[in-house]
């Protein structure tokens, strides 16, 4: 297989016709006949139904036309930045969740721009991120308690805790000055609730179980959405604690402990494709981050 045969294809599906897409490529209809005809070969699936007035895409032909796409689109990425490329600057495509994004990668993309490289930080959810690492559109993603990934290496690099915060307008506001709460005062308030991760599920079932039934839930996402919520007093809510230390700190929300609750955490973990070799951009990037995150640098 080769490129050419991919974009005659991408071409022959775009047009629904061999002799209209031969006619755009500048090339005779039996020679686009003949590289269709190799290039399912090659796959071993039929591409395309041949009708009396055209073609049309078999559901194998769909998915691959989806796949070809991708990969001439990343192929054309590489060609513009190998054109562009300089010995001193490396551009370092990154991606996570929008959670992520606004409040932990911060000093991450701080330190790559300083040291000169060009960056750039998508967002997206966990599972398109691995996707994307993995076809090469990205150099390394960021998700949070991802289950493992075939082809990926997962790297953990920080737990973060969730704590239990409200307004200092809330009505439970004064149960922040004990020490020990009982989660069953809960019962009867609303509860913004950001389910960021499989694991979370059981978690919230232990808090129903802890709580009783008579207790409204709103689900809400990403982080910052939840936190604003809760600043407005629409509700009590568990976010990390490095989401809202800033207002803790300020007492613009106080905290409440509740022992009684499971320990959980948000797992923040980094991804990479499983290679021989590490590419420049990634030993980078895993050499600040180990410097950011010490304590899970041995992970």
């Amino acid at each position: 297989m080769n490129w050419t045969d991919v974009r005659i294809f991408i071409e022959v599906a775009r047009c629904g016709s061999m002799s209209q897409a031969a006619t755009g490529l500048h090339m005779g209809q039996p020679a686009v006949s003949q590289r269709i005809r190799a290039l399912e070969d090659e796959v071993g699936r039929s591409l395309f139904t041949r009708q009396h007035r055209g073609v049309i895409l078999t559901p194998a032909g769909q998915t691959f036309l989806e796949y070809g796409q991708r990969s001439l689109s990343l192929l054309q990425e590489g060609i513009t930045t190998v054109r562009h490329f300089s010995d001193e600057r490396q551009h370092i495509r990154l991606a996570s969740p929008t959670s992520l994004n606004s409040w932990f990668l911060g000093p991450l993309i701080r330190r790559l721009v300083e040291r000169g490289n060009d960056v750039t930080l998508l967002d997206d959810h966990s599972h398109h991120v691995a996707q994307k690492v993995l076809d090469g559109s990205l150099d390394a993603g960021f998700v949070i308690g991802m289950p493992p990934f075939p082809g990926l290496h997962l790297k953990e690099i920080w737990q973060d805790p969730l704590v239990c915060v409200m307004a200092p307008t809330h009505p439970l506001a004064s149960l922040c000055q004990q020490t020990i709460c009982e989660p069953h005062q809960l019962a009867g308030h609303r509860i913004i609730w950001y389910r960021f991760a499989h694991f979370a599920t059981e978690f919230r079932t232990n808090m129903e179980r802890s709580i009783g039934a008579r207790t409204m839930w709103i689900e809400a996402t990403p982080a910052d959405t939840v936190k604003q919520l809760i600043l407005d007093n629409v509700g009590i809510g568990f976010l990390p604690r490095l989401v809202v230390q800033h207002e803790l700190r300020t007492g613009a929300l106080l905290q409440l402990t509740l022992p009684g609750l499971p320990y959980i955490a948000w797992r923040i973990q980094m991804l990479y494709r499983e290679r021989k070799t590490i590419h420049p951009p990634l030993a980078q990037l895993l050499e600040i981050i180990e410097d950011l995150w010490p304590s899970c640098a041995m992970q």
